[in-house]
């Protein structure tokens, strides 16, 4: 029911009551609380109308609506709005599902530089560093490697910025090189550090729009770190673009990797656990993917039905056993706090 037609409705019956009872006590009671010229809040208009029932047993006799009536009818309001929406699209798959990634040892796989995007994980140099830092992973080309021999300015930065150029290699074709700044050689690495790199990788894979990619780390990454960078990058690079309009350009894809088909990773300390954690990426980013969507889904699509039409379809997609609680089975379950919040 509409709060503001209730609010409307106990004020004229307030007004109603003061005409019609004259004892001065009952009166005062009333308009004590109206004087101000306003709608009663919900906490007033129960206070009030209790005040009213309690010192007046005539109201009892003469009204049609007496003040346990209303405190029922009160608790009768719906949870869910019959034009709410009973289904929450959501989606389970992400552009990354379809990506081919592999992992190499950069020691004995050098990268071959034919990716449209070569993206090299470096340390930031120091005052103590400055010009002692190369980069150590073999580079079959000879163009590429030339250039790396001599620019000392791809480790310059702080943590987090990024430096692209585009370079001519053995086969005359130009690829991107872009160097992320991942901080010091003495700086301990940790998650804040991996929020600090994932945006700049996020946005030159949002802003190239490769196929194909490359990416070499000049930095030593545990293997858990590992899983983590990946999921973050799988993650943020994923655009929920549910209820966006479909007919502007800006929305025609959904996602800033949707291009990428292969993705080579080469690290310094690699061994097989590395291939394992790739998976572990993806299964805990399409689970963040999954809680996000239903987050930020509109309240009234996200709605107590309509969530649970979308446990449903998660269970039966996973072949879990499923069982959905109605109104009675969780009063039975003295589940009343979470009934009061409905929605």
């Amino acid at each position: 029911m509409n709060t503001k037609l209730i609010e409307i409705s106990s004020f004229l019956l307030l007004m109603s009551l003061c005409d019609a009872y004259s004892n001065e006590k009952n009166n005062n009671n009333v308009t004590r609380a109206i004087k101000s010229n306003r709608l009663l809040s919900e906490q007033e208009n129960y206070e009030v109308a209790k005040v009213i029932y309690e010192e007046q047993p005539a109201y009892e006799e003469h009204s049609n609506i007496s003040f346990t009536k209303f405190e029922q009818m009160t608790s009768k309001v719906p949870q869910v709005n019959s034009l709410d929406p009973v289904v929450l699209p959501v989606n389970y798959t992400t552009p990354f599902d379809d990506v081919k990634v592999e992992v190499k040892d950069s020691g004995k796989d050098g990268c071959s530089f034919d990716d449209e995007l070569i993206l090299f994980l470096v340390h930031s140099s120091s005052e103590k560093e400055k010009g002692n830092l190369k980069i150590s992973s073999q580079i079959k080309d000879s163009k590429i490697n030339e250039f790396l021999s001599n620019n000392d300015d791809i480790f310059n930065g702080k943590i987090g910025t990024s430096t692209s150029f585009y370079i001519s290699n053995d086969k005359n074709k130009y690829v991107n090189l872009t160097f992320i700044r991942c901080g010091g050689v003495d700086e301990e690495m940790g998650e804040y550090e991996i929020r600090t790199i994932v945006p700049s990788l996020v946005q030159v894979l949002h802003d190239k729009k490769p196929t194909s990619v490359s990416m070499i780390f000049e930095i030593d990454i545990n293997e858990s770190l590992f899983r983590f960078l990946l999921e973050s990058v799988f993650y943020e690079s994923t655009v929920d673009e549910r209820f966006k309009s479909t007919n502007k350009a800006g929305n025609k894809n959904s996602s800033n990797s949707e291009n990428m088909k292969n993705l080579q990773i080469f690290l310094k300390n690699h061994n097989n656990n590395y291939n394992k954690e790739v998976e572990k990426a993806r299964i805990y980013s399409k689970g963040i993917y999954f809680a996000a969507q239903l987050i930020s889904a509109p309240p009234n699509y996200c709605n107590p039905v309509s969530l649970a039409n979308v446990a449903v379809e998660l269970a039966e997609k996973l072949n879990l056993e499923y069982k959905i609680l109605g109104l009675k089975e969780l009063e039975e379950l003295k589940m009343g706090a979470y009934l009061s919040v409905g929605k």
